[in-house]
């Protein structure tokens, strides 16, 4: 009988459920049960059905259709109910499922091989997927601290491999959203991005973008990680954006992984800068810091769901642009990132990310006037204190650069760089090749004068040390020489 028109009581539900569920004989009974459910859960499914489910001791049962050997429609109506219910009753239902042993039963549909599995297989394929991506959302970390890994102790994530590697096969249109959705969010955390990356699939992931751009959004997660950075690069990421351009439905998110990974190491006029300065989203990332500072979070048809920690990390990374820095500021960048630091202190990671973010222009000279002028030293100066040590010397070193910084040794050490008497003596000489490690750095060079460590780094000092005997004459100054070994670096003539 079809249920599209029925409304059905508590106890016709649990009648029809037990019929469905407690019976494992492949009865008419049974998969007519089974049928009504299926499309009770396609039409109609409400929070109270899933709470009568949990209530009534039936997901166990529920998780064994999921996974039985027949597969058929009793996987596909147990697999659909899943997910209405996970979504009608979040989390409470999810957790539960969770508990019964969700991740490790699940290894049965995941394993299945898109190439020899049917649309239908597929199909429940994809659910599966779906759900275990929901396990990851932000709001389950505390409650479910341990599915990240999971996902791999149990072979999810190599299954997403397997799967990615059969992408020219006709039934990985069926799964790709959904496995795109999981690797966004596996890719959101820290810990397990390299993990994605010890699957050996970061090559397969920017071919994908051509024809499913929607993985550009796991590419700019996975930019977020430096270490990750030689990979991306090895595998072509600067060329498959050039490729996707200002078509791509991921603007943000391509513009967003370029900016990670090459803007502090590109030449002046090199290639991604020259990508960067043609894809102006600043208008774009503004709306987004809006909508996560005045509300959760933001979500948009064609980008993926900003938290407002992961927003504010995409505005750092875009900083490290002078381009791309120049537009925001001029968007109206300043006030919004002093609103989110008077606002939103106790997200300590967007606080975090905003701080570093507002390092970065406080490193632009030209810059500064306007940035005292718009409350960036009294923003950051609630955050000196700060017991997180990066968000602590990123709100110093603003100070610093903005000459309001209240710490006698720090100042001095800053004035020595400051200095046109090139005949000081410093603590520290920093070498590097600014096409390596510009960031890196201004970053260490921050960390040693807030401690009252004098240091000479070169951004200053360019015309100085055009000549020779300038050069000779600095370095010999120094009672310290630290050298950052990059790529690159012994190519350099200064080398």
């Amino acid at each position: 009988t079809s249920m599209g028109d029925m409304t059905l009581n508590e106890q016709d539900f649990q009648a029809l459920s037990e019929q469905a569920f407690n019976q494992d004989d492949g009865s008419d009974t049974q998969m007519q049960a089974l049928q009504a459910l299926l499309e009770l859960a396609q039409q109609k499914w409400e929070q109270e059905l899933a709470v009568q489910l949990r209530l009534h001791g039936l997901v166990d049962k529920l998780l064994e259709l999921c996974v039985c050997n027949e597969g058929g429609l009793k996987r596909k109506a147990a697999l659909h109910v899943c997910v209405a219910s996970s979504e009608k009753d979040f989390p409470s239902f999810l957790v539960t499922l969770v508990k019964a042993g969700m991740i490790r039963r699940f290894t049965k549909i995941t394993s299945m091989s898109l190439t020899t599995s049917s649309a239908e297989d597929a199909q429940c394929m994809a659910c599966a997927f779906y759900l275990l991506r929901l396990t990851l959302r932000r709001t389950l970390n505390d409650t479910l601290p341990t599915v990240g890994d999971e996902l791999f102790t149990y072979g999810h994530m190599g299954h997403v491999a397997a799967a990615l590697n059969n992408h020219s096969h006709v039934n990985f249109r069926i799964v790709v959203d959904r496995i795109a959705n999981l690797l966004h969010c596996v890719a959101d955390r820290k810990k397990l991005r390299e993990r994605i990356r010890d699957l050996g699939c970061i090559s397969i992931l920017i071919k994908l973008t051509m024809e499913f751009p929607m993985f550009w959004g796991v590419l700019g997660n996975l930019s977020r990680s430096d270490s990750l950075h030689i990979i991306l690069k090895d595998a072509g990421l600067l060329h498959a954006a050039e490729t996707a351009g200002h078509k791509s439905p991921k603007i943000l998110s391509v513009v967003t992984a370029i900016a990670n990974v090459y803007a502090s190491c590109d030449s002046q006029g090199g290639p991604a800068e020259r990508f960067l300065s043609k894809h102006d989203v600043s208008i774009k990332l503004i709306g987004i810091l809006d909508a996560c500072i005045h509300g959760t979070h933001f979500q948009s048809s064609s980008d993926y769901w900003y938290a407002l920690e992961e927003a504010a990390d995409v505005t750092k990374a875009l900083l490290r642009s002078e381009w791309q820095a120049e537009r925001m500021v001029n968007a109206g960048l300043v006030p919004m990132l002093v609103e989110l630091l008077k606002t939103k202190e106790k997200d300590e990671e967007a606080v975090m990310h905003t701080c570093s973010a507002l390092y970065s222009l406080c490193s632009m000279q030209h810059l500064r006037k306007n940035l005292t002028k718009a409350g960036v030293p009294d923003a950051v100066r609630m955050y000196v204190e700060s017991p997180n040590v990066k968000t602590q010397d990123a709100a110093k070193g603003c100070l610093l650069q903005l000459g309001v910084l209240d710490d006698e040794a720090a100042t001095q050490a800053n004035q020595v760089l400051d200095s046109s008497d090139t005949g000081k003596t410093y603590d520290v000489f920093l070498s590097h090749k600014r096409t390596d490690a510009k960031d890196f750095a201004r970053a260490l060079y921050n960390l040693l004068v807030l401690r009252g460590i004098s240091a000479f780094l070169d951004f200053e000092y360019q015309e100085e040390l055009q000549l020779e005997t300038g050069l000779s004459k600095l370095v010999a100054s120094c009672r310290n020489f630290v050298f950052v070994l990059t790529d690159n670096v012994l190519a350099s003539k200064w080398c």
